[in-house]
């Protein structure tokens, strides 16, 4: 207990002398003792990882995948029966049945759909935790910490899926089998930990078929390491599940129980244990048979992208060629791992971005334990009152001066004076590259003088770390947390934009408005009355989140114009006008950019090795500047007239006696500026602000608009959205309109039509002169029969003012 104690860093005996064994157990005392620096940093550890991955788990819409797995765990929370059409997945049960456990506790919602994946990321760092005594506490609390901040695992552990659960039994049946072996066990103990491998991996494939991929990486990773090193954990634990008397027999019966449970939902669907072949079968289409756009370096660009620091640390692993104190699970059993993973992930014809968590998962482990025995090798000391520290700092200057030089040198081509600006990058280099190296190569050989050779080698990897840490860090709050829905990040592809949510408010609200007080045995609180049918193709989210309403109903594409619902939502507006809707597009899913789908290799390479072009690649690495994004796909959403005055604002048209305020509706204004009236009564409004003229009859009703939708005639308008200015009418009947910005007055007749233009003559191509709308006199025509910018105008029986 006490060896126990002391790994813990706590002493919390009971004292067993004699003087004290009379006391009652309640009453003796406890001592504690000051809490190690290796807990406090576990501790924060998992406060950043469990911030990172519990906040604001609503921010975003629920994705496709998302949307249907949260609406099939909800049908089995609710007992309800699906859809017609619709089955619950005989495949992937355990998800199922945690998120429907997790309705059943907290609620319906978003955060508990995305709940369990976000626990089973927190639950990643309770195994590593157990892993201490094999690996050793600093190659475990690296590893922790790159788990907290690796921005693929926290995307995956934010995002409703099963594939952080999938993760996390991986590494489940891992840590069972390392325990097995980890010291000379009891055959008891050997027996539990083989049952709790055979629960493991039964759980790891009810997780669905991707999970076999991660069970044949990880065999991979096992085999290279037990071959390699015979007196491993893993070869012990192994050997001695072989050779313990009933081990292996426990861990099969305890799996095949487990899966017999899983997959009949805990024995209330009996028939869903054909769920374990489809497993199988859906695997073998998931690795050969199907087809997706998602690129075969796609992994790999992943992992460039977003984990430079593990990418950085697993290179140093394979310099250095080791891992961990001796006996416990070596280089090769990470590094094999994560080998097999990128080869088989990238190869699987149905890889897709969600995947990435199990190719970055091996690497994060591998790069965290060399950042944990680095850490624990430096010389602290050293660092922080010793030569280490102005060392540590003449490194970082130069990492600085070396990135400020690129940024120059990227700035070469576009500068006036390229001499001057190539001078000024060869002047940097001179007064702090120069000075920094000398100060290094001087203060690494002081340190190797005394002894401390390895302190130079170890700092500068420390520099690195810090620094690619703050990268991590900022790419995995700028991807979880800002720009998840905007099509900038290679993670998260086709996501719902930031428009779905607001449709949903708004039909919730209309709902209400209009059906609150009729509650029925359907819908018992009120405010679901109205009847809604989406388009199979655009079914999710939107089934997910309108799930109270009782009149939902699934149409197919054609026969959305047919559908007796109040509310259509369906890919486009066609045929809704026709039918008696008032149809409105809205963006709802991200498109993927071409450079993602089809990455260019060479233009990769060229950003790396080329200096000229690292100014470009920095401003992609942090903003993501130089992504052209496709323009999101639209979902339209019908209301019938009575819902449509209600939401819409009307489009007029109006009267001059209707009293509707300032807009731009047909009939409305918008700093109305210059009025004319014609002998027939008709009325002539300049709208400045809307750049047209608007005409009404002697009654004041609407007639038409010039500029707009009749005549051919076009205003021109300010860069702040000024129009025409001034308007009269002739006794021909002729309309003159001081079309200020175009630098003319334009006559039409009373239809709209163009008569002639004063002020602006043809160039010689027969092309009317240039638009200026700066309000610069010097940028037109000073000749007599110019204008610039005319604000009014006037006409007599003979002439025009």
């Amino acid at each position: 207990m006490a060896g126990t104690n002391a790994e813990l860093g706590v002493t919390g005996r009971l004292d067993a002398s004699p003087a004290q064994s009379t006391v009652p157990v309640f009453e003796r005392s406890i001592e504690l003792a000051t809490p190690r620096w290796g807990h406090l940093a576990w501790v924060l550890v998992i406060v950043v990882a469990a911030v990172v991955r519990l906040a604001s788990l609503d921010r975003w819409a629920l994705g496709i995948e998302e949307a249907r797995r949260a609406w099939d765990a909800w049908i089995l929370y609710q007992g309800r029966s699906p859809v017609p059409g619709d089955v619950l997945p005989e495949t992937g049960p355990l998800v199922l049945e945690l998120q429907a456990l997790s309705f059943f506790l907290f609620g319906t919602t978003d955060v508990t759909t995305r709940l369990i994946s976000a626990l089973a990321g927190l639950a990643i760092l309770g195994l590593i935790w157990m892993l201490r005594p094999i690996i050793g506490k600093p190659a475990a609390l690296g590893m922790a910490s790159l788990v907290a901040i690796s921005p693929t695992l926290t995307y995956s552990s934010r995002i409703g899926t099963s594939e952080m659960v999938t993760a996390c039994y991986g590494l489940l049946v891992l840590v069972c089998l390392l325990r097995a072996g980890s010291a000379s066990q009891p055959d008891a103990v050997v027996v539990r930990w083989s049952v709790f491998s055979g629960v493991a991996i039964a759980a790891l494939i009810a997780t669905g078929p991707a999970a076999l991929t991660v069970l044949v990486s990880l065999i991979v990773g096992i085999v290279i390491s037990a071959a390699a090193s015979r007196n491993g954990a893993l070869p012990l634990g192994l050997r001695a599940m072989v050779r313990v008397r009933g081990a292996l027999l426990a861990a099969t019966s305890a799996g095949a129980v487990t899966l017999v449970i899983l997959f009949t939902r805990f024995f209330s669907d009996l028939p869903a244990i054909v769920g374990i072949g489809e497993t199988f079968a859906d695997w073998a289409r998931l690795v050969a048979n199907s087809s997706v756009p998602t690129p075969i370096q796609f992994f790999l660009l992943c992992l460039l992208l977003y984990e430079p620091l593990a990418v950085m640390l697993g290179l140093m692993a394979v310099l250095r060629g080791r891992l961990s104190r001796a006996g416990g699970p070596g280089l090769l059993l990470f590094g094999g791992w994560f080998a097999a993973s990128l080869i088989l992930w990238s190869f699987s014809s149905g890889r897709s971005p969600s995947h990435a968590v199990f190719v970055a998962l091996p690497l994060v482990l591998l790069a965290g334990g060399i950042l944990g025995e680095v850490i624990a090798a430096v010389n602290w000391r050293d660092a922080l009152t010793g030569r280490g520290g102005p060392l540590a700092l003449a490194m970082l200057g130069l990492v600085i001066g070396i990135v400020a030089i690129a940024i120059l040198i990227g700035r070469v081509d576009r500068a006036l004076d390229q001499r001057a600006a190539s001078l000024q990058a060869a002047l940097v280099a001179m007064l702090v590259i120069v000075p920094l190296l000398y100060a290094i190569v001087v203060l690494a050989g002081r340190e190797r003088s005394v002894g401390r050779r390895r302190q130079p080698w170890l700092l500068a990897l420390m520099v690195a770390t810090l620094l690619l840490a703050g990268f991590t860090i900022r790419s995995s709050m700028l991807l979880n947390f800002y720009r998840a829905d905007d099509g900038t990040e290679l993670l998260a592809q086709r996501a719902p934009t930031a428009a779905v949510l607001p449709v949903v408010e708004r039909i919730e609200r209309l709902s209400r408005d209009t059906t609150l007080l009729d509650g029925s045995v359907r819908d018992t609180t009120g405010g679901h009355g109205l009847s809604i049918a989406a388009a199979r193709t655009v079914r999710w989210p939107f089934q997910w989140y309108l799930r109270d309403f009782p009149n939902f109903s699934l149409i197919d594409p054609g026969q959305v114009p047919l559908a007796d619902a109040q509310i259509l939502i369906a890919p486009s507006d066609e045929g809704m006008a026709e039918a008696g809707y008032t149809p409105r597009d809205y963006p709802w899913l991200q498109r993927t950019p071409p450079a993602y789908t089809a990455p260019n290799p060479g233009a990769i390479f060229g950003t790396i090795f080329n200096p000229r072009r690292w100014t470009d690649g920095a401003r992609f690495m942090l903003y993501r500047d130089g992504i052209m994004l496709a323009a999101p796909e639209t979902v339209a959403v019908g209301l019938t007239g009575e819902l449509a005055a209600r939401v819409y604002p009307a489009t007029g048209p109006y009267n001059l006696t209707d009293h509707v305020g300032p807009g731009s509706a047909r009939g409305q204004f918008n700093q109305p500026i210059g009025i004319a009236t014609a002998e027939d009564g008709t009325i002539y409004i300049v709208d400045q602000g809307n750049a047209r003229v608007q005409r009404f009859d002697a009654d004041g009703l609407f007639i038409g608009i010039w500029g707009e939708e009749d005549g051919d005639v076009e205003f021109a308008r300010t860069d702040s959205g000024l129009g025409p200015t001034g308007i009269a009418t002739g006794p021909d009947g002729l309309v003159y309109v001081a079309d200020t910005w175009n630098h003319r007055v334009v006559v039409l007749n009373a239809s709209g039509q163009l008569i002639r233009e004063i002020g602006s003559p043809p160039d010689a191509a027969g092309n009317r002169q240039a638009v200026d709308t700066t309000d610069d006199p010097a940028s037109v025509e000073t000749e007599p029969g110019f204008f610039f910018g005319p604000r009014d105008v006037a006409v007599s029986d003979e002439e025009v003012y």
